[in-house]
Parts: structure tokens; sequence; C-alpha cells
């Protein structure tokens, strides 16, 4: 996914994948299985970590572990926070959890569709249980690209809905002493009921820094050349 912009870095990059065998059970169990593929190629630190979205709080959490252990980490953070828990709030409303599921999988869709007929979101609604849920959209996004097997689709979005669940229950343990830097991206209509910092200031121990940038969440996938993102990052981790 970020593939583009990695390849514009100066810097050796290795990248984390959300394999079937990954733990989604806690982000501090995920984040203890990557750990351990990451000192397999490197025992200590220090260390650098990138993290997108979803990828940002499997960051923080990877730096606290890692702190622990008395290792140095820096940090930098595209659009995401441990605190952005933005999706809860479609959870709360009316007290109805499966709100919460058709967000989630309606922002997988929207990931890979420019066009979202307004049927999906109300068959998203009547579907019950979250399997069919599950199917139905998997069938959607299968309708636009038919080359791909429909049971790799409906994997990929199991998967983003544990990982979901995963970060919706996270709750840091403590702050991070790590530098860290929030590259955020204005144009983010998720964000707009957040604080600016997305609640970093809270669980961070040194001063966050925060860079701006004129795109939206998808932006560091979708136009990062556009946007002189490898420069931005380039800069940060030089």
């Amino acid at each position: 996914m970020l593939e583009e912009l990695v390849s514009q870095l100066d810097s050796i990059v290795y990248g984390l994948q959300c394999s079937r065998d990954a733990p989604l059970e806690s982000m501090e169990t995920l984040a203890a299985f990557y750990l351990d593929k990451i000192k397999q190629i490197q025992p200590v630190g220090p260390f650098k970590f990138v993290g997108y979205s979803f990828g940002a709080s499997v960051a923080f959490e990877m730096a606290l572990q890692l702190e622990k252990q008395n290792e140095k980490v820096e940090l930098v953070l595209l659009d995401g926070s441990p605190r952005w828990k933005y999706l809860t709030e479609i959870s709360q409303v009316e007290d109805m959890h499966h709100q919460w599921e058709n967000a989630v999988l309606l922002g997988f869709l929207m990931q890979y569709m420019k066009i979202i007929r307004p049927i999906v979101y109300k068959e998203l609604t009547k579907r019950q249980p979250v399997q069919d849920k599950l199917n139905y959209a998997a069938k959607v996004l299968h309708e636009s690209f038919p080359n791909t097997v429909l049971e790799s689709i409906n994997v990929l979005l199991s998967l983003f809905l544990a990982r979901a669940e995963c970060g919706k229950k996270y709750e840091p343990s403590g702050k991070v002493k790590a530098k860290t830097v929030l590259v955020k991206a204005v144009m983010t209509k998720a964000s707009k009921h957040l604080p600016p910092d997305y609640g970093l200031a809270d669980i961070c121990e040194e001063q966050l820094d925060i860079i701006e940038v004129n795109g939206n969440h998808y932006c560091f996938y979708e136009k990062p050349l556009m946007l002189r993102l490898p420069d931005i990052l380039n800069k940060i981790l030089e």
C-alpha cells in the first residue's frame, strides 16, 4: 500500500504485514509478535518506527515495550494515534455496536472504490450476524475487482475488522519517552472531532512535533509524491 512512498526514502526500510498468523487479541500481543520478528533482523536499538493509521498504535506499543527494555526509540506517526478512536463514537449511538461494524466495513470499501452506492450501507445495516456483513461487503468489492479471488477479499475484510477491534480496545499502559513526530493530514474528515495533536500530548513525555500535509487520510498512498511526503520523512529520519 505504501510502496510508492517507501521507494523514495533514503533509509533502509522493513515493512510489517498483518498476516494470518499475527495475533489480534490485543495490541500488546501484536506488538510483541512484531518485535520478535524485528529482533531477528536487528537485535538491539536504536529503533525508528513509522506507523500509518492503525500502524501508529502498533508502533506506539512497540516503543513502550522496547523502552521497558531500556532501548532507544524514535516514532513517526502518519495520521494516526492510540487516542484516535473516532469510530467508537459511532458505536455509542443508541448503543448499537453493529453501526460501528458497518462503518469499519464501509471504510475498507472506500479505500478501493471511488463511488459507493447508498444501498450498500443500507444493506450492511440490515444484515446479521457479522459474518453476513463481511460476506456482503466482500461481494460488493469483488464486483469491482472480479479477477481477485472472493475468498481472499473476505480474509482481508476479516483482518481489517479484527484490527479495528484491536485498536478500539487498546489503552496505552504509560507514556513513551521517544521523540515523536505526528504527520497529520489536515483534510481527514474523521479527525474533525479530535484535538489538533490527536491526544498524543497526554501519552508522550517529550514535546510532540506536528507536521501538517494538505491531504486526507489516504494521501500517504494515493499521492505521496505530489505532496512531497518522501522529502518530509527523509528530513525527519535523517
